[in-house]
């Protein structure tokens, strides 16, 4: 009897034990489906070109579960390109997850300072920008600048802000709706020991990176210096299948950095009359940029090509 007593409790043990190891697995398998069902698995990258005849830069990075990234914008009085901005941002629930402002010229930092000001209906939860200049070196360093009112206003808005963050090189965010956020290169006093235009040549140079996929900004860097330094210190981080070209296609970049980073896609923020350059001014170098990349069968966007989208993995 003592035996089968035994035998019984034994079987109800293990079915219990077979019981609870189901559960604890189906709820495991719920979690991952759960966490799949929520994690972006591909971004919409949406550059905006310029609304008239102003050079400028704003791109728009939507996961396809959800989440936004907003890089520059345009110019704070411009309506068009602060419109751009606020119909992405809408879709969204009035929440930007990620604002990257990557220096603090007008075309931008401005739409950044509208909604700031002018629309409190605007969430946004954390805002990255270069490692900001003194007033004074910028000044120097460019004295045919006269309105520094963009500059002043956003320096205004960090230190009243908590969620304005400056970075360095060097620096990762992981997990930007899902992107991992490397910083390249940002302000520092190599800027100023050897480049000019600090604020434009101290601006951020970041990559975000997807699961197979990445896309690297070069913001207003302008500078062929800049160029053989990111060669020498990050030339395994260069390569990228999307790339933002510099200052909107005025720069000196060395051509090799271009072979380094092998893109499919190219973006050039820039207006018809520097992409085609149809007067020959000397510096307007997108046409030649342009010419490069299309022998080497990349695709490359221009204001004129806007709004334009492509998917990330």
């Amino acid at each position: 009897m003592k035996k089968i007593v035994l035998i019984m409790l034994l079987v109800i043990l293990i079915i219990c034990g077979i019981t609870t190891y189901d559960s604890i697995v189906n709820k495991e398998e719920e979690a991952v489906s759960l966490a799949q069902s929520t994690t972006n698995t591909s971004w919409t990258i949406t550059e905006f070109g310029s609304q008239g005849e102003e050079q400028m830069m704003s791109f728009a990075i939507e996961g396809n579960v959800k989440g936004l990234v907003i890089v520059d914008g345009g110019y704070e009085t411009v309506e068009g390109d602060v419109n751009n901005i606020l119909e992405t941002i809408k879709k969204h629930n009035n929440v930007v997850d990620t604002w990257i402002v990557t220096h603090l010229d007008a075309d931008h930092a401005g739409v950044f300072l509208n909604i700031m000001k002018n629309h409190p209906e605007v969430t946004i939860k954390q805002v990255y920008t270069e490692n900001i200049p003194e007033l004074e070196k910028c000044k120097a360093s460019t004295p045919w600048e006269v309105d520094w009112s963009t500059y002043e206003d956003f320096v205004k808005f960090a230190t009243e802000n908590d969620h304005i963050k400056s970075l360095s090189e060097g620096n990762i965010v992981e997990d930007v709706i899902g992107l991992n956020l490397e910083v390249l290169w940002s302000y520092s006093e190599w800027v100023d020991t050897y480049s000019s235009n600090i604020l434009n040549n101290g601006a951020l140079v970041f990559k975000l990176s997807g699961k197979e996929e990445s896309i690297l900004f070069f913001a207003d860097v302008q500078d062929g210096k800049i160029g053989n330094e990111l060669i020498k210190k990050h030339k395994e981080s260069l390569k990228s299948d999307y790339v933002q070209i510099g200052h909107h296609g005025n720069n000196s970049m060395p051509d090799e950095i271009y072979s380094i980073i092998n893109p499919k896609v190219a973006f050039i923020p820039a207006p018809n009359w520097i992409f085609e350059n149809p007067n020959k001014v000397s510096w307007y170098t997108a046409e030649k940029i342009r010419n490069l990349l299309t022998e080497k069968g990349v695709t490359v966007y221009s204001d004129k090509d806007c709004p334009v989208s492509v998917t990330m993995k």
